[in-house]
């Protein structure tokens, strides 16, 4: 039973690393600055309260990553 608890965190651990490092990934192939551009030319920051653009889209990201 021991043995089996420990290769389950292991496994847990690989999965949860895993999927940071593929978040990782997909962050880096978005370029900040392309994202702002587009957020000046449609004009999607006017009624921002709270998040922006880009910290929106990083926070949905996350979710589908999870």
């Amino acid at each position: 039973m021991i043995e089996y608890v420990t290769l389950a965190k292991r496994l847990s651990s690989f999965a949860s690393l895993w999927q940071i490092w593929h978040f990782a990934q997909a962050i880096n192939k978005l370029r900040k600055g392309v994202i702002r551009k587009i957020m000046r030319v449609f004009k999607t920051y006017m009624h921002c309260k709270c998040f922006d653009t880009w910290g929106q889209s990083i926070s949905m990201m996350s979710c589908q990553f999870s």
